[in-house]
């Protein structure tokens, strides 16, 4: 199982690799449009991608957390595991 503090690395990295035209955009994102909001190329970048990840857990019903656990999961077991851990952090909270 894949650790919990690389779960949304791992799962953004799935993401995008199952949406190559989502690569391209955001491999095409202007260092101009990044300047003009004080950041990075990779920080605009990595927020669009962000935007892009929630955008499609939305239109697919479900939180961005869940869409976490879909990509990273390698059985139903894991994902199951997955669920429980995270809902275990949230009941403690």
């Amino acid at each position: 199982m894949i650790a919990k503090e690389q779960r949304i690395k791992v799962a953004k990295e799935r993401f995008l690799s199952e949406h190559p035209e989502l690569q391209h955009k955001l491999l095409s994102l202007s260092t101009t449009d990044a300047d003009n909001l004080a950041l990075s190329l990779d920080e605009y970048r990595d927020i669009k991608l962000n935007q892009e990840f929630n955008h499609h857990a939305k239109v697919h019903g479900i939180n961005a957390s869940d869409l976490v656990i879909d990509l990273c999961a390698e059985s139903e077991q894991e994902k199951q595991a997955m669920y429980q851990e995270q809902h275990q952090e949230v009941t403690s909270h």
